[in-house]
């Protein structure tokens, strides 16, 4: 079967099809042709007969968002002036309880895979988070209820929400938990010191930005702690903890106590490294596939990280994708990642995130387990395929390491922050630089990225230098699979796309944007896949 269904094939089946003809088959099967439909046409779908009806009419509620923004009347979003008491609700309460009611029900619920729910209400002591109007609290309450109802959710997003005991308890019925993907936004769990809250546990955590609670205060040691009740040995998978360094830090203790082997993907704050826990911990993650830790924000503590007496660094995880700073790369020995590692990012100790091009060259020798100080470990394979390096300068012997190390690289992006002699000669200019990427860069490369924050005198020297670039790879090279050519200047960006596919002759497609601002083209890229 093809895999679409278009609207005259639709009415055909349609036609085809007796009320008694779609008693015939199980209601799992007419669920699977269904999914070959496009959504536009399950409206259509529904008017065929009551059974079609019963069955397609869930297809088209698969996601809830429920958004409730109460603003005090004037210019001020919370307003502590008490002589303007009237609210202003963005979005009827009752119809949101409507909708709820709705989604709920036995018929849809199962069908819904993705909940977001955003509350946000004023308050009026700033101290002690009083709320002026209580409304959203009901939508909540009700909300949490029915919320055990959605056995086939995957992802479920909770902004401004105060987790109680009770509230917990109604998110641990979900049967769907070893699936789950929570995704957390100016939340906090209020509970009484001794008093005892479930273990929720989901597959997918993410805390998106800092931990503030409702009221965007910062929350105390004693609030974070109580998150570990959304840490499952067993059921986690992946956890996210980007912004907030102090979150990830309260979690590293309950981490490190017992394994966590089905955990792939890890995300932390750059300090949370220097922490005694921290080790430990990530000793625990045997399983672990993905490693990012970011730059954002800055971290207050940025010493080396100390390793203990006693540590075994052949138990640590082999990594298929990572994404941090080189020092972390040396608690692994020599050559550990070299047969796993298929996408690398690296960025340096220096102040704006960028390494020394030698110290980078000594970093890459390790962690493929080539050079002069490996040679027992010289014939490692090597499936790196996507790379991109933060480096003070782009020299000639850098490049050529990558080049003649990494076979396989189809993605090579280097962000370079020199302003010395590109200025003058830009990328093309050099010479040897460009000798060495014409001679040595890699047949299956698809996308070259070259960042640079030096400035072209005129438009016309920008178009001149991607165009000769590109011209040197696709003709003289000869890279077949070549696709995207991408240099970016302090003005402005250019893009060339190849316009044939499997190896055509082609002139390409050039683009160009203008850069506003001084962008962080660092932290986009160490995002941009995730």
């Amino acid at each position: 079967m093809s895999d679409n269904i278009n609207a005259g094939s639709l009415a055909t089946l349609a036609d085809a099809i007796t009320p008694s003809a779609s008693d015939q088959l199980a209601p799992e099967l007419w669920l699977s042709i269904f999914s070959h439909i496009p959504r536009n046409n399950i409206p259509t779908l529904t008017l065929t007969c009551q059974s079609f009806r019963s069955l397609a009419q869930p297809l088209l509620f698969d996601n809830l968002a429920l958004s409730l923004t109460q603003r005090i009347a004037g210019n001020c979003l919370y307003g502590f002036d008490y002589s303007i008491p009237k609210l202003f609700l963005y979005g009827s309460l009752k119809n949101h309880i409507d909708r709820l009611a709705f989604y709920a029900s036995d018929r849809i619920a199962p069908s819904i895979r993705s909940i977001r729910v955003d509350i946000t209400l004023p308050y009026l002591d700033e101290t002690k988070g009083v709320r002026m109007e209580e409304g959203g609290d009901a939508l909540i309450e009700e909300f949490f209820e029915v919320l055990p109802r959605f056995t086939g959710l995957k992802s479920l997003r909770l902004s401004h929400i105060d987790f109680s005991a009770r509230r917990l308890t109604q998110l641990a019925k979900l049967t769907c938990l070893p699936v789950l993907s929570l995704t957390i936004f100016h939340s906090m769990i209020s509970a009484h010191p001794e008093q005892q809250l479930p273990l929720v546990g989901i597959s997918d955590f993410k805390m998106d930005d800092h931990v503030l609670d409702p009221f965007t205060r910062l929350q105390t040691d004693e609030d974070l702690a109580r998150w570990t009740t959304f840490v499952h040995p067993k059921r986690l998978r992946s956890l996210r903890l980007l912004r907030d360094y102090r979150f990830a830090e309260a979690l590293l203790p309950s981490l490190s106590r017992e394994p966590f082997e089905n955990l792939r993907i890890l995300h932390i704050p750059y300090g949370i490294t220097a922490s005694p826990y921290f080790l430990a911990a990530f000793s625990q993650f045997t399983g672990l596939k993905e490693l990012l830790i970011s730059r954002m924000p800055p971290s207050p503590s940025t010493d080396p990280l100390e390793i203990p007496v006693g540590f075994v660094a052949s138990t640590l995880p082999q990594l298929e994708k990572y994404g941090g700073p080189e020092v972390f790369l040396d608690i692994f020995p020599a050559g550990h990642h070299a047969s796993t590692l298929c996408e690398l990012t690296l960025w340096g100790s220096l102040s704006d995130g960028s390494s020394d091009p030698d110290t980078t060259v000594s970093c890459l020798e390790r962690l493929f387990g080539v050079g002069p100080l490996y040679p027992k470990l010289v014939e490692l394979p090597n499936v790196l395929g996507s790379l991109h390096l933060v480096v003070r300068d782009l020299t000639e012997e850098l490049f050529l390491f990558v080049c003649r190390n990494a076979k396989s690289l189809e993605d090579l992006c280097i962000t370079s922050f020199t302003h010395s002699e590109y200025g003058s000669k830009g990328i093309y200019g050099r010479q040897s630089l460009l000798a060495a990427a014409t001679r040595e860069i890699p047949a299956s490369i698809q996308t070259l990225t070259i960042q640079t924050c030096f400035g072209l005198p005129s438009v016309e020297r920008v178009v001149r230098e991607v165009t000769l670039l590109t011209g040197h790879l696709t003709e003289q090279r000869g890279l077949k699979n070549l696709q995207t050519v991408q240099l970016s200047f302090d003005d402005y960006w250019a893009c060339w796309n190849a316009r044939g596919a499997g190896g055509e002759a082609t002139t390409g497609v050039l683009r160009l944007r203008k850069r506003f601002g001084k962008q962080n083209e660092l932290e986009v890229s160490l995002f941009h896949n995730h």
